[in-house]
């Protein structure tokens, strides 16, 4: 069993993101340092209809989540994710940036890649996304302060034995040396 992308929702934007185009409700990103990788991450290329990446992803936004399309930025930056390239998306509240990660890890997971992790530093979100994952038969689970030893101790069972497409972590827990 192996992580198949480490994906950070929390950035501690201190000077390291270089905003460049500022489009209607959304931010592209053109250049990225410091947090994920010390080279630029460039702006993405449109997600054409024909590519199979399009068709998987469509496929998963529609049967997973009852979407016929993505919104505007989501499908550049799930393409991207499939294509293993660094993505960073700033979207406002309610413009579904979950769904830039969470339909890559359905993909992945799907192709037998592995579980992917997301590192959230609100708990209360966490919760939130995984109650509604499962509701959608999505396998997930949380792993944070707020659950009792047992409770822990299941949830990385499940991990190590492959059964989780998500996995949320808190930082600190992503932190320390036994969780790595």
């Amino acid at each position: 069993m192996y992580v198949c992308r480490l994906l950070v929702l929390w950035l501690a934007a201190s000077g390291r993101l270089e905003k460049t185009d500022i489009g209607g409700s959304r931010v592209v990103v053109t250049r990225c340092y410091g947090m994920l990788r010390s080279q630029p991450v460039w702006p993405l290329a449109p997600l054409t209809a024909n590519s199979s990446i399009s068709l998987q992803a469509s496929q998963v936004l529609s049967d997973s989540f009852g979407y016929p399309a993505f919104r505007p930025g989501q499908a550049e930056a799930v393409r991207a994710a499939l294509e293993k390239r660094d993505v960073v998306v700033l979207l406002p509240t309610g413009s579904g940036k979950s769904v830039c990660f969470q339909v890559p890890a359905i993909v992945d997971a799907q192709e037998g890649v592995g579980t992917t992790v997301v590192i959230s530093p609100l708990i209360a979100l966490m919760k939130d996304q995984v109650g509604s994952l499962q509701a959608r038969g999505i396998a997930a689970q949380a792993l944070h302060s707020h659950q009792d030893d047992a409770e822990q101790k299941a949830v990385i069972q499940q991990f190590v034995q492959g059964e989780l497409t998500l996995l949320y972590v808190s930082p600190e827990r992503a932190a320390l040396s036994g969780f790595r």
